[in-house]
């Protein structure tokens, strides 16, 4: 397998995503929860369904595909099930990682802070710091239980 890691490949590839992301840098700067919540257009609790990658139209990038089933709309609406664009993947053994990128597995239980990205497309706000992810009811990143963390993000709307 062939293995593409380099952080410039990453930064150079991702600058027309960063350039509609107001705020973003090719390193993430730590963001609070609160900005998190209320700089995201929509933020959802679900599940992951799909991902799938696939090369850019001139193969020059690999973008991922990930389908949320939508359990919660926490914060705004849309469809059902949501498609979220993701930096990096890997395509007949070739793997392109971005560093800063999310990363979703199928059946994992999810809560993401989205921006619109192409058409009924969205990308994960902060990138790595938009995504938590759910076990057995506690958040891992941050060690809550799933009901204090949505009560602690829905507090930030008003």
């Amino acid at each position: 397998m062939l293995r593409l890691r380099s952080r410039l490949v990453c930064v150079l590839a991702a600058l027309p995503l960063l350039a509609i992301t107001p705020g973003a840098t090719a390193l993430i700067a730590p963001i609070t929860d609160e900005e998190l919540t209320q700089t995201s257009d929509r933020i959802v609790l679900g599940t992951v369904a799909d991902v799938s990658s696939d090369w850019t139209l001139n193969q020059d990038f690999i973008w991922t595909t990930v389908t949320i089933s939508v359990e919660q709309n926490v914060k705004g609406t849309g469809p059902d099930p949501v498609t979220v664009k993701v930096m990096g993947g890997s395509v007949g053994g070739i793997i392109l990682e971005a560093e800063e990128a999310p990363r979703f597995e199928p059946e994992q239980r999810v809560v993401v802070f989205l921006m619109p990205y192409e058409g009924s497309d969205y990308y994960v706000r902060a990138l790595i710091h938009g995504k938590f992810t759910i076990v057995d009811g506690v958040v891992q990143e941050t060690g809550e239980t799933e009901a204090d963390f949505l009560d602690r993000i829905t507090s930030y709307l008003y």
